[in-house]
């Protein structure tokens, strides 16, 4: 028996939301964060249904014309070391 195999552990991918109105952003950053698991959504609504069903995002990257500024406390509230990114 191989001890280093049996230690093995999968490491999920981190986790981005990225929240924009822009279709054009929304198809790149996926393609720029390859090595991540990239959420979309294009207003705060689609923002917090994903939020609610994936709790493990890392980090959210919002333009605050298409996911207002109400999404950015929610996630400072809920997820307080959640760093945000504004573009």
């Amino acid at each position: 028996m191989n001890f280093a195999l049996d230690r093995v552990v999968a490491i999920s991918p981190p986790k981005i939301l990225v929240v924009d109105g822009d279709e054009i952003i929304l198809r790149y950053l996926p393609i720029r964060f390859d090595d991540c698991d990239v959420l979309t959504a294009k207003d705060s609504q689609s923002a917090l249904g994903l939020l609610e069903s994936h709790p493990d995002v890392c980090v959210l990257l919002a333009d605050p014309q298409a996911c207002g500024y109400s999404l950015l406390e929610f996630c400072r509230t809920k997820f307080p070391g959640m760093p945000q990114v504004l573009m």
